[in-house]
């Protein structure tokens, strides 16, 4: 085993290889990365969408459908819950709706906006025997 400097291990002849990549130091410890350690911790798009009626935030604006009951939706800036289940004649009197995860209540649906790649969940409760 080589000698262990700046974290990095030599190669077999002493020189350093550009392949070799950061090894951990004699101590255990790791070297530090700079820049982004995943695709989500880069920058985010210039170009933000909607509101989310969740948790108030604004979402970059990733593609120009959403998920509607787990199939693809053509999105339009502006949609809104209320309009939506218009659009798809959701007049049952018992829906929950769900964006992302989370759950829209009733008397929120005519101003909550839906951003491009959400997705919606539009579920009929209903009663049988």
């Amino acid at each position: 085993m080589g000698l262990t400097i700046n974290g990095s291990q030599p190669a077999l002849d002493g020189s350093q290889s550009a392949l070799d990549g950061p090894q951990p130091a004699v101590d255990g410890t790791q070297p530090a990365v700079d820049g982004p350690q995943s695709a989500g911790d880069g920058p985010q798009s210039a170009v933000d969408g909607p509101q989310s009626p969740v948790d108030g935030s604004r979402r970059p604006q990733r593609s120009l459908t959403i998920e509607l009951n787990h199939r693809p939706y053509p999105y339009r800036e502006g949609l809104t819950v209320s309009a939506l289940m218009a659009e798809n004649s959701y007049f049952f009197s018992h829906i929950i709706v769900k964006i992302n995860g989370a759950v829209i209540e009733e008397e929120t649906w005519p101003e909550a906006e839906i951003a491009a790649g959400d997705d919606v969940e539009m579920i009929h409760v209903f009663g049988g025997g």
